[in-house]
Protein backbone atom coordinates (compact mmCIF):
# COMPACT_ATOMS: atom_id res chain seq x y z
CA UNK A 1 0.00 0.00 0.00
CA UNK A 2 1.21 3.34 -1.14
CA UNK A 3 -1.91 5.78 -0.38
CA UNK A 4 -1.45 8.76 1.22
CA UNK A 5 -3.26 9.36 5.04
CA UNK A 6 -3.52 12.82 6.37
CA UNK A 7 -4.26 12.56 10.17
CA UNK A 8 -6.08 15.64 11.90
CA UNK A 9 -4.44 16.11 15.25
CA UNK A 10 -0.98 15.97 16.32
CA UNK A 11 -1.52 14.79 19.76
CA UNK A 12 -0.13 11.38 21.18
CA UNK A 13 -3.52 9.48 19.74
CA UNK A 14 -2.38 10.96 16.44
CA UNK A 15 1.10 9.41 16.56
CA UNK A 16 -0.69 6.10 17.49
CA UNK A 17 -2.72 6.64 14.61
CA UNK A 18 0.38 7.23 12.52
CA UNK A 19 2.04 4.63 13.88
CA UNK A 20 -0.84 1.96 13.67
CA UNK A 21 -1.11 2.99 9.95
CA UNK A 22 2.75 2.78 9.19
CA UNK A 23 2.65 -0.75 10.67
CA UNK A 24 -0.39 -1.73 8.19
CA UNK A 25 1.30 -0.68 5.09
CA UNK A 26 0.38 3.27 5.29
CA UNK A 27 3.85 5.21 3.29
CA UNK A 28 3.05 8.45 3.02
CA UNK A 29 1.58 10.31 6.09
CA UNK A 30 0.87 13.70 6.68
CA UNK A 31 -0.42 15.54 10.03
CA UNK A 32 -2.53 18.45 10.07
CA UNK A 33 -3.64 20.70 13.43
CA UNK A 34 -4.61 24.22 14.42
CA UNK A 35 -2.01 24.84 16.40
CA UNK A 36 0.29 25.19 13.02
CA UNK A 37 2.34 26.93 12.54
CA UNK A 38 3.28 27.94 15.75
CA UNK A 39 3.01 23.70 15.90
CA UNK A 40 5.58 22.18 12.99
CA UNK A 41 5.77 19.16 14.10
CA UNK A 42 5.00 16.16 16.97
CA UNK A 43 8.49 14.55 17.19
CA UNK A 44 8.29 12.19 14.47
CA UNK A 45 6.38 13.65 11.82
CA UNK A 46 5.89 16.90 10.38
CA UNK A 47 2.81 18.54 10.40
CA UNK A 48 2.23 20.26 7.21
CA UNK A 49 -0.76 22.63 7.95
CA UNK A 50 -4.22 23.29 9.86
CA UNK A 51 -7.66 21.57 9.11
CA UNK A 52 -8.24 24.48 6.67
CA UNK A 53 -5.05 23.32 4.56
CA UNK A 54 -6.27 19.67 4.96
CA UNK A 55 -10.10 20.55 3.18
CA UNK A 56 -7.59 22.45 0.65
CA UNK A 57 -5.87 19.63 0.04
CA UNK A 58 -8.35 16.83 -0.32
CA UNK A 59 -7.61 16.23 -3.64
CA UNK A 60 -3.99 15.08 -3.05
CA UNK A 61 -4.67 12.69 -0.02
CA UNK A 62 -6.40 9.33 -0.38
CA UNK A 63 -7.71 9.20 3.15
CA UNK A 64 -7.96 10.92 6.85
CA UNK A 65 -7.82 9.85 9.98
CA UNK A 66 -8.57 12.19 13.39
CA UNK A 67 -6.76 11.64 15.99
CA UNK A 68 -7.80 13.52 18.06
CA UNK A 69 -8.01 11.91 21.99
CA UNK A 70 -10.97 13.81 23.14
CA UNK A 71 -14.75 12.26 22.27
CA UNK A 72 -16.69 14.81 21.66
CA UNK A 73 -14.30 16.99 19.33
CA UNK A 74 -13.02 13.83 17.55
CA UNK A 75 -16.67 13.46 16.59
CA UNK A 76 -17.59 16.52 15.53
CA UNK A 77 -14.48 16.82 13.51
CA UNK A 78 -15.41 13.18 12.17
CA UNK A 79 -18.83 14.24 11.19
CA UNK A 80 -18.31 17.39 9.73
CA UNK A 81 -16.13 15.47 7.18
CA UNK A 82 -19.06 12.80 6.42
CA UNK A 83 -21.07 15.94 5.73
CA UNK A 84 -18.38 16.92 3.24
CA UNK A 85 -18.11 13.18 1.59
CA UNK A 86 -14.38 12.88 2.83
CA UNK A 87 -12.28 9.56 2.39
CA UNK A 88 -11.81 8.21 5.86
CA UNK A 89 -9.28 5.63 6.93
CA UNK A 90 -10.58 2.92 9.07
CA UNK A 91 -7.07 1.69 10.68
CA UNK A 92 -6.85 -1.78 12.46
CA UNK A 93 -3.20 -3.01 13.23
CA UNK A 94 -2.13 -6.11 11.63
CA UNK A 95 -1.92 -7.86 15.09
CA UNK A 96 -5.70 -7.24 16.02
CA UNK A 97 -8.61 -9.14 15.55
CA UNK A 98 -11.36 -8.42 13.50
CA UNK A 99 -13.93 -11.18 12.96
CA UNK A 100 -14.61 -11.09 9.15
CA UNK A 101 -18.82 -10.80 10.36
CA UNK A 102 -17.90 -7.75 12.27
CA UNK A 103 -18.46 -4.04 10.98
CA UNK A 104 -15.71 -1.35 12.00
CA UNK A 105 -16.82 1.78 10.66
CA UNK A 106 -15.04 4.38 8.50
CA UNK A 107 -13.12 6.40 10.75
CA UNK A 108 -12.49 4.13 14.03
CA UNK A 109 -9.73 2.50 15.12
CA UNK A 110 -8.79 -1.04 16.22
CA UNK A 111 -4.94 -1.20 17.88
CA UNK A 112 -2.59 -3.75 18.76
CA UNK A 113 -4.26 -6.83 20.05
CA UNK A 114 -7.53 -5.06 20.48
CA UNK A 115 -10.16 -7.58 19.16
CA UNK A 116 -13.72 -7.26 17.83
CA UNK A 117 -15.98 -10.72 17.60
CA UNK A 118 -18.36 -11.86 15.21
CA UNK A 119 -21.81 -9.70 14.39
CA UNK A 120 -20.40 -7.06 16.64
CA UNK A 121 -20.03 -3.25 14.74
CA UNK A 122 -17.41 -0.55 16.18
CA UNK A 123 -18.83 3.02 15.46
CA UNK A 124 -17.83 6.20 13.13
CA UNK A 125 -14.70 7.48 15.32
CA UNK A 126 -14.79 4.53 18.05
CA UNK A 127 -11.33 3.79 19.81
CA UNK A 128 -10.81 0.10 20.16
CA UNK A 129 -7.48 0.94 22.05
CA UNK A 130 -4.20 -1.44 22.95
CA UNK A 131 -5.65 -5.33 23.95
CA UNK A 132 -9.26 -3.84 24.55
CA UNK A 133 -11.43 -6.99 23.76
CA UNK A 134 -15.12 -7.03 22.38
CA UNK A 135 -16.94 -9.98 22.63
CA UNK A 136 -20.00 -11.09 20.03
CA UNK A 137 -23.14 -9.07 19.13
CA UNK A 138 -21.76 -6.14 21.03
CA UNK A 139 -22.24 -2.09 19.93
CA UNK A 140 -19.90 0.06 20.34
CA UNK A 141 -21.46 3.70 19.79
CA UNK A 142 -19.74 6.91 17.45
CA UNK A 143 -17.00 8.17 19.06
CA UNK A 144 -17.06 5.84 21.76
CA UNK A 145 -13.24 5.00 23.67
CA UNK A 146 -12.36 1.21 24.85
CA UNK A 147 -9.61 1.99 27.06
CA UNK A 148 -6.13 -0.67 27.07
CA UNK A 149 -7.29 -3.87 28.20
CA UNK A 150 -11.04 -2.70 28.63
CA UNK A 151 -13.16 -5.79 28.21
CA UNK A 152 -16.76 -6.26 26.89
CA UNK A 153 -18.72 -9.54 27.45
CA UNK A 154 -21.29 -10.41 24.05
CA UNK A 155 -24.52 -8.45 23.35
CA UNK A 156 -22.98 -5.05 25.26
CA UNK A 157 -24.24 -1.73 24.13
CA UNK A 158 -21.79 1.21 24.69
CA UNK A 159 -23.59 4.47 23.97
CA UNK A 160 -21.95 7.38 21.77
CA UNK A 161 -19.17 9.31 23.09
CA UNK A 162 -18.84 7.03 26.32
CA UNK A 163 -15.89 6.39 27.21
CA UNK A 164 -14.77 2.92 29.15
CA UNK A 165 -11.35 3.34 31.47
CA UNK A 166 -8.55 1.10 31.36
CA UNK A 167 -8.98 -2.43 32.32
CA UNK A 168 -13.05 -1.84 32.74
CA UNK A 169 -14.83 -5.03 32.18
CA UNK A 170 -18.22 -5.02 31.24
CA UNK A 171 -20.66 -8.17 31.80
CA UNK A 172 -22.40 -9.91 29.44
CA UNK A 173 -26.02 -8.12 28.09
CA UNK A 174 -25.19 -4.86 29.98
CA UNK A 175 -26.27 -1.09 27.85
CA UNK A 176 -23.93 1.28 28.84
CA UNK A 177 -25.92 4.97 27.78
CA UNK A 178 -24.16 7.97 25.93
CA UNK A 179 -21.68 9.97 27.18
CA UNK A 180 -20.77 7.57 30.11
CA UNK A 181 -17.57 7.13 32.28
CA UNK A 182 -16.40 4.14 33.13
CA UNK A 183 -13.72 3.79 35.73
CA UNK A 184 -10.43 2.17 35.15
CA UNK A 185 -10.36 -1.11 37.06
CA UNK A 186 -14.55 -1.07 37.36
CA UNK A 187 -16.66 -4.03 37.46
CA UNK A 188 -20.13 -3.29 35.26
CA UNK A 189 -22.61 -5.66 36.32
CA UNK A 190 -26.05 -3.69 35.63
CA UNK A 191 -26.99 -1.08 33.11
CA UNK A 192 -25.81 2.36 33.30
CA UNK A 193 -27.86 5.57 32.55
CA UNK A 194 -26.74 8.41 30.12
CA UNK A 195 -23.99 11.02 31.39
CA UNK A 196 -23.47 9.31 34.47
CA UNK A 197 -19.65 8.28 36.00
CA UNK A 198 -19.16 5.00 37.48
CA UNK A 199 -16.17 3.43 39.14
CA UNK A 200 -15.34 0.57 41.70
CA UNK A 201 -16.24 -3.17 41.97
CA UNK A 202 -18.91 -3.90 41.45
CA UNK A 203 -19.64 -0.37 39.83
CA UNK A 204 -21.19 2.47 41.42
Amino acid sequence: MTRSLAILGSSGHGKVIADTAMTSGWRKIEFYDDAWPDKHSNERWQIVGCSGALMDALQHIDSVAVGIGRNDARLVRLREMVAKNVSLATIVHPQAAVSRFAEVTPGAVVLAGGVVSVDSRVGLGAIINTGATVDGDCVIGDGAHLCPGAHLASNVTVGEGSFIGIGAVVREGVTIGAQVVVGAGAVVLHDVPNGTTVKGVPAR
